[in-house]
Order: C-alpha cells, then structure tokens, then sequence
C-alpha cells in the first residue's frame, strides 16, 4: 500500500509539470526525497486532509518543487485549497529545502486570530520528520 501511494504521488507530480517541461528527476535526489516525505505525512492525517499534490514549478533557471492538498473542513465546514512554494532567498542562501504558503489573513466575526488551516499543525509535522523549512503568511 504504501508504494503505491508513492508511485501514485510520482505520477500526479509528473503530470502536473508536464506543461513545464520541468520533472522530479530536475530535483536533486535529497530534495526530491523530503518532497516526498511531506506528500506522505499528509496522507497519513485523519483529519479530513485531501487533493493532495504536488509537483515541480520551472521558473527559467530554477527548478524547485511545490505541495498543495485541500484543508480539512473547518467547523462550518469550509475549506481550503493551500499549496507550499518554494522560498527563491532560500535558495540564495544555499538552502533549497523551504517552503512557504500565503493564507487569508482576514479575521471573522467572533475570532481573535486569522485562521490558520491546520498549517501550523501539518508544518510542524513537515519541520521533524522531513527536515524542511515552512512559512505560514497572512495576507
């Protein structure tokens, strides 16, 4: 079962970056493992979490990775779409393992904070078993 959720995750990553031209084999092969890793820890939530994917973005010169999946439904049962993206002044920095999302940053009625999607929770997930750096950010 496992392999194939692995195998299943290749081949949706492939095919969301065939319009590039960009592929996980672009990736170094250490990357590419924690992108997995992070694909995996979020198949392994019972929280409701799914539409997971992930994939490589070209940008010219700099070929990185991204994690998107769909959040778990809120008390009044919304949800949202949340996708990682690389971090490039990481990448100038020689890290080329961070990622970061930008959520609504609009506080409702009755709240104190912003909401956060489960981000927090998944990110410190990603942060001990993948070794990956991850940003939320309020818009």
């Amino acid at each position: 079962m496992r392999y194939r959720m692995i195998v299943l995750g290749v081949v949706a990553a492939v095919w969301a970056s065939a319009a590039s031209g960009a592929s996980l084999n672009d990736l170094s092969p250490t990357l590419r493992a924690k992108v997995e890793c992070m694909a995996r820890v979020l198949k392994r939530e019972k929280s409701g979490i799914d539409h997971i994917k992930f994939g490589v973005l070209d940008l010219g010169h700099w070929v990185r990775p991204y994690i998107e999946y769909r959040s778990a439904p809120e008390k009044d049962g919304s949800r949202l779409v949340i996708r990682f993206e690389p971090r490039q002044e990481c990448s100038l920095l020689g890290m080329d393992d961070c990622f970061m999302t930008v959520l609504p940053g609009m506080v409702r009625p009755g709240e104190t904070v912003a909401r956060g999607w489960g981000t927090y929770a998944i990110a410190e997930k990603w942060r001990h078993k993948c070794n990956v750096v991850v940003d939320t950010v309020h818009d």
